[in-house]
């Protein structure tokens, strides 16, 4: 079994769209968010400076939790979509 693996990411507006190679399987969502935020150079504040989290999902519509293995539930090559989630307040 590969310990790593390639996965498509793109920003929201799906405007980005980048190779992330190398990803550990064993990674979590929630890791492999906060990494390639910081590579498609994602905000991570709003206008108002307030933080500013991001959730993902697959093309299909698939949420991904952020505590899930990413080689568990995404397959090589997989596009997945970083979401920008909304606090209400």
């Amino acid at each position: 079994m590969a310990t790593t693996m390639s996965v498509q990411v793109e920003d929201f507006t799906g405007s980005v769209r980048h190779e992330a190679r190398d990803v550990p399987v064993d990674a979590t969502i929630g890791e492999f968010i906060a990494s390639v935020s910081r590579l498609l150079l994602l905000p991570d504040q709003d206008s108002d400076g307030r933080p500013v989290t991001y959730g993902a999902q697959t093309l299909t519509g698939d949420v991904l939790n952020g505590s899930e293995k990413i080689g568990d539930v995404v397959d090589e090559n997989t596009v997945v979509q970083l979401t920008r989630n909304v606090t209400a307040g």
